[in-house]
């Protein structure tokens, strides 16, 4: 648990520093290009990483952790030493130094960004539910076949899904935002929600081979059109005085979302896997009428 708690504290800390250093370096014209990249790489990066870990961890984890170790001392020595601070704030009085509480009371009272933070959390309560609910509905429900001599059963196909949902990104990344760059912010946002939640949907109606991989296709476009437009407005939302402070204040999205994603397993059992796509698609209209009320907020 304290590992655990450390981790996610660590992570929190760091996250906000990426994310304010992207939007130091990067402006409206090429923003939404940079998101793309950045998750492009953490998708490249993951499936690197689960292969790496699948092949070693039973046989050589001591070796593994060594190898993260070594990498994350890697990792920290360049963001120490070798990339240049993106943001020097002007110097105040001390007596005009803000605090803690004072910094978030600015975000807290920023209604758009709050509507907007509302709308991610609907979102990580979408695609959460690839680590909560999906596995336990391919568990009980997935139609066990054989494709090429191999058995795919419900765990299998989850594997399935996940790296589906990763090797498209991988490749059509670029593809798609060339595909969508002279859409409007609206138009992504509204079209990328959709997809996604609908393809969650049909993901936990479905129990066949082809079905499953057919929604998994829907999600991951919606996926791949939703995600750096969303990154790119949570941007220019942001005060640029306390870029520090909002990019932190978006981390509470994450424990919050995985809550009540996780809270949809239990709730499975009197609702079944059909009343858990209602949610999805309920949750779905939800966030595109967030996005939309910010958007016209933000107008």
């Amino acid at each position: 648990m304290l590992v655990f708690f450390l981790l996610n504290f660590g992570f929190s800390f760091e996250s906000a520093a990426d994310n304010a250093m992207i939007i130091d370096v990067s402006d409206e014209s090429n923003r939404k290009y940079v998101y793309s990249l950045s998750y492009w790489i953490i998708n490249v990066s993951t499936t690197f990483g689960a292969a790496l870990s699948g092949w070693l961890f039973r046989d050589y984890l001591f070796e593994l952790l060594l190898g993260l170790l070594i990498a994350q001392l890697i990792n920290g020595s360049i963001k120490y030493f070798l990339i240049s601070e993106s943001f020097v704030p002007a110097p105040k009085a001390k007596k005009e130094r803000e605090s803690f509480i004072q910094n978030y009371g600015v975000v807290a009272r920023d209604k758009i960004f709050l509507l907007f933070i509302g709308a991610v959390i609907l979102n990580k309560v979408i695609f959460g539910n690839i680590d909560f609910y999906l596995p336990v509905h391919l568990s009980d429900s997935f139609k066990t076949t054989t494709i090429f001599g191999f058995e795919i059963y419900g765990q299998r196909m989850l594997t399935i899904f996940v790296m589906l949902n990763t090797l498209i990104i991988i490749f059509s990344m670029t593809f798609v935002n060339q595909l969508t760059t002279k859409w409007s912010e609206r138009r992504s946002l509204t079209t990328g929600a959709l997809l996604q939640g609908l393809g969650f949907a049909a993901g936990f109606l479905m129990n066949s081979f082809i079905s499953l991989i057919l929604a998994s296709i829907v999600m991951t476009i919606g996926e791949m059109i939703l995600v750096p437009s969303s990154q790119s407005l949570r941007a220019d939302l942001m005060n640029e005085e306390k870029i520090g402070t909002y990019s932190g204040f978006v981390t509470i999205t994450d424990p919050i979302g995985s809550v009540l994603s996780g809270s949809l397993v239990s709730f499975s059992v009197y609702i079944h896997h059909t009343g858990v796509a209602v949610v999805m698609v309920v949750v779905t209209v939800l966030l595109v009428l967030c996005f939309n009320q910010v958007m016209k907020m933000k107008t």
